[in-house]
């Protein structure tokens, strides 16, 4: 499969920090529509480990309210420089 090097070297920084119990987070990044989504759920699978993807955590410019940050305990994933380059 094409994903066996991202999962082999998962694996390698898995073995290596399982020895001190330290939890491990890994993020995928990438453009639309190149795996991102098929990755996660074959990592899931493979380690079986929770599996969160960043479009449940989006709040769109509107519902990012004061009131509605301060209110809700989770934490919210707020990303305000989609596309943009500075200049």
């Amino acid at each position: 499969m094409r994903f066996k090097p991202a999962a082999d070297a998962v694996n390698e920084i898995w073995k290596q920090q399982k020895a001190d119990k330290s939890p491990l987070l890994v993020a995928i990044d990438g453009r639309c529509g190149s795996g991102k989504t098929t990755l996660g759920f074959y990592l899931q699978e493979l380690f079986d480990c929770n599996l969160f993807h960043m479009d449940d955590f989006f709040l769109r410019v509107e519902q990012r309210t004061p009131e509605r940050m301060m209110a809700e305990k989770a934490g919210f994933v707020i990303c305000d420089n989609v596309g943009r380059t500075e200049s």
